[in-house]
């Protein structure tokens, strides 16, 4: 009975080892791979928008029709700082007003665009709300809910307003 026990450990040891290691790997690989494509169609869209100064609504759906073609479900945070010189009893103060993604998204329905100005800076941050399917096999496998968002793409820069 014993040997029983230790061949169907063996047979069970045998197929996580063949089947669950090789898809987490290849999992993980297709991951990295969509996390770079991110950060590079955002970059992309950051750089247009730092060069021009205007955000369209057609670039922003662009952008978020070509996220939408990978399987995993993204968040999308935009970020506007704007700073300012203001005068204060005699003195200068500098202060920033921040604009996030409703706001941002409410403008371009609204106007079609959203302008920036020179110096402002733009924040555009992806994070991945369900996870990838290596992490949901391994949540499932360990019978354990760990948690799936992430950050995988974050980049920003000053907008050089360059459109002549």
């Amino acid at each position: 009975m014993e040997d029983a026990y230790s061949r169907v450990m063996a047979i069970l040891l045998a197929s996580v080892l063949m089947f669950l290691l090789p898809m987490l790997y290849i999992s993980e690989r297709q991951e990295t791979m969509a996390q770079s494509w991110v950060l590079t169609e955002t970059a992309c869209l950051v750089d247009a928008v730092r060069n021009t100064g205007v955000l369209t609504e057609g670039m922003f759906r662009e952008y978020e029709k070509r996220l939408a073609g990978l399987e995993q479900l993204y968040e999308i945070q935009v970020t506007h700082v704007a700073y300012g010189l203001y005068e204060s009893e005699g003195e200068i103060e500098t202060r920033q007003e921040r604009h996030y993604t409703e706001e941002i998204k409410e403008a371009l329905l609204e106007q079609g665009e959203y302008c920036f100005a020179m110096d402002d800076f733009l924040k555009i941050e992806v994070s991945d709300r369900n996870g990838s399917f290596g992490e949901r096999l391994l949540n499932s496998f360990l019978a354990e809910d760990l948690e799936t968002e992430k950050i995988i793409a974050y980049y920003g820069g000053t907008i050089k307003y360059e459109a002549y």
